[in-house]
């Protein structure tokens, strides 16, 4: 009877407590993304692989019951190493998989027969290192022989070569190895390296009675010079390697990230952010989120991409963020001016880079900023970047004004339409099917349109460096942007919003005529606050409209019933980004049932988002197929932005 009061008292405190004790581990998300997978060649991109701590090597896990790290993949060049990288088997052993699943920031296998356990955590140490930490015991009352064998194989294109019992392979085109150590207290009794293959067979030794032994084997991704006899002396079993990566991720599961109606959604999408974080390299001098290791085109930095991606990190890394900001901010020119995007040189060693200098991005730097700050409270952070904030917003109106009426236009710094397009991100969007450019007066070029995201986005702009200059204790400067916030504001409600329609259009230059294609561009100054409450609820009517973009899966980019909808990249998919600008836009006009039905909506019908799914670059509004490229940073950003403002 004792017992039972005991255990009653419990479960009173457990659920008294339950609404101020936030549980998290990592231990209740298992298997979000699906990183077990075998590439079938060096190019299957349609495989998942697992990269932390800004690694540009990820690795994937057998489907099966084998233990170990089956591949082995490489950012830099796109390309699968291997498929069955280094498989570790128990000789003389039959052993039963109890479990094998991934957890974010580890793969975890156990394994065990009557007289043999076997756990294995496989980790990222560090962005160069991966560790196969495994634990043998000895479930018997006596000691019993144990021998290990590990084996593995790399694709034709690559080869092993062997020095001081630690096999290696250097990719010529990145001036990198590639090694794999045993701890030292694994001393080989055999030790075979073919071109492809290799097999290693320990000593024979013994499990004393109920006793564990830590065996490790290390995957090193070393630069041109390896000190092979520190790398094998590292994987001794006495250091304790994996507690601070579970507490990392533990921490970043009790972050403003997670507290969110869909917690698991939210940790898929910290996830994808954290396996496209790659440390610093060469020109990279800050560690940087690419979009996606899986394109095989991203192998570098886009500017709004990382304003996205640095905002939607900030709520559970804003070191990681400020740190992307920082990277972009280096190739801002004399001008002001922010290159579009910045790659890395793979024909020069990947020691230089190439930069797309035509045309800049939507100026999102200094929302990205005020993201940081008001994560970390960070002063010495915004006063370093807020120079170079300040000189690209007023680049805008020097360079990007064509006739000086406060309004800005997207353009190039050449004749080329299409640049004048990219610089709008909308690379294809139905509104500049008939765009013009023409040269100004700073000798670039301008889009004969003015567009309403450009300069909801301008408006934002100032808003947010009028709160930095405060914090920063620039008073007069923060008054100045917030006058010229007012201004423009008016300005964009007399000249972009049709009173007709209800929506924000661009205007052509020339006649003076709307070019009425509604377009998510029209729900950006619901975000930046510029309409008033009438025009907030025209806005949200057509969003709401199931005939225009409340779609199956709804705020698609281009209106259900426009006749180019669904044509092509941005005339008509659901990207991510627009869906949170238009939520959020929703919210701060006090629309929240509207915009938590919506966010409902996306989450249920966008495949793939609930399951171990990837998040994509974006989805088909009509069935909910996802489009384009797999585990897109953006697309986790923004996900991460609009369900931290959601009802809890």
């Amino acid at each position: 009877m004792k017992k039972f009061y005991f255990l009653l008292i419990v479960l009173i405190l457990l659920f008294a407590c339950k609404n101020e004790i936030k549980i998290v581990s990592p231990l209740l998300y298992p298997d979000i993304i699906n990183y077990k997978a075998l590439p079938v060649n060096s190019s299957d991109l349609g495989k998942n692989a697992f990269m932390d701590q800004g690694s540009w090597f990820g690795l994937s896990f057998y489907p099966d019951k084998r233990v170990g790290i089956a591949g082995l993949f490489s950012t830099n060049t796109g390309k699968w190493l291997s498929n069955n990288l280094c498989q570790v088997i128990v000789l003389d052993q039959e052993l039963s998989l109890i479990e094998s699943r991934f957890y974010p920031g580890f793969s975890l296998q156990r394994l065990r027969n009557d007289s043999l356990r076997l756990i294995t955590r496989i980790f990222f140490y560090s962005p160069d290192l991966a560790v196969v930490d495994m634990r043998l015991t000895n479930l018997l009352h006596y000691s019993q022989p144990v021998k290990i064998m590990l084996t593995g194989s790399l694709f034709p294109e690559f080869k092993w070569s062997v020095r001081d019992s630690v096999i290696y392979t250097h990719i010529r085109r990145l001036g990198e190895t590639f090694t794999i150590a045993l701890a030292s207290n694994i001393k080989p009794d055999s030790f075979m390296v073919k071109t492809t293959d290799y097999r290693i067979v320990s000593r024979r030794y013994k499990l004393r009675a109920r006793e564990t032994q830590t065996i490790r084997v290390l995957v090193y991704f070393g630069q041109r010079e390896i000190n092979y006899h520190k790398i094998k002396a590292f994987a001794a079993a006495g250091h304790e390697l994996f507690a601070p990566i579970y507490n990392r991720w533990n921490r970043y599961l009790r972050s403003e990230a997670m507290n969110v109606k869909y917690h698991t959604l939210a940790v898929k999408s910290i996830l994808t952010l954290v396996n496209n974080w790659k440390k610093s390299l060469g020109p990279f001098p800050q560690d940087v989120v690419i979009p996606s290791y899986s394109a095989g085109y991203f192998t570098g930095i886009w500017a709004w991409d990382t304003w996205k991606q640095a905002a939607g990190t900030a709520l559970f890394d804003s070191i990681l963020a400020g740190n992307q900001v920082l990277a972009m901010l280096k190739y801002q020119d004399s001008t002001g001016m922010i290159y579009d995007c910045v790659c890395l040189d793979e024909s020069h060693g990947y020691d230089s880079v190439i930069v797309n200098s035509l045309d800049t991005k939507p100026p999102l730097a200094a929302w990205a900023v005020w993201q940081i700050f008001q994560s970390n409270h960070d002063t010495a952070f915004v006063r370093k970047v807020y120079p170079a904030l300040k000189k690209f917003h007023y680049w805008w109106y020097k360079y990007r004004d064509f006739n000086h009426n406060g309004l800005c236009e997207y353009g190039a710094r050449q004749n080329k339409v299409y640049a004048a397009r990219w610089e709008s991100g909308m690379d294809d969007a139905v509104r500049f099917d008939t765009a013009r450019l023409a040269q100004n007066s700073a000798g670039q070029y301008s889009l004969l349109q003015e567009s309403p995201d450009l300069n909801a986005f301008l408006y934002a702009d100032k808003v947010f460096l009028s709160q930095i200059a405060r914090v920063i204790g620039l008073r007069k400067e923060a008054s100045r942007f917030e006058l010229e916030a007012n201004r423009l504001a008016q300005k964009i409600n007399a000249d972009l919003w049709d009173r007709k329609d209800g929506w924000y259009y661009d205007r052509d230059l020339i006649s003076g005529r709307f070019i009425r294609v509604r377009e998510s561009a029209g729900w950006i100054p619901l975000w930046a606050g510029v309409p008033d409450s009438s025009q907030a609820a025209a806005i949200a009517r057509r969003m709401a409209d199931t005939h225009e973009f409340n779609t199956r899966v709804p705020l698609p980019t281009l209106s259900a019933a426009d006749p180019h909808f669904m044509t092509g990249y941005w005339r008509g998919p659901v990207w991510l980004d627009q869906v949170y600008f238009g939520i959020s836009g929703l919210r701060r006009y006090g629309h929240d049932s509207l915009a938590n039905a919506l966010i409902d909506k996306l989450v249920k019908n966008a495949q793939g988002m609930l399951g171990s799914g990837e998040l994509y670059e974006n989805y088909s509004p009509i069935d909910g197929r996802p489009l384009n490229a797999r585990n897109f940073s953006w697309s986790a950003a923004s996900l991460l932005l609009m369900l931290t403002n959601s009802d809890k």
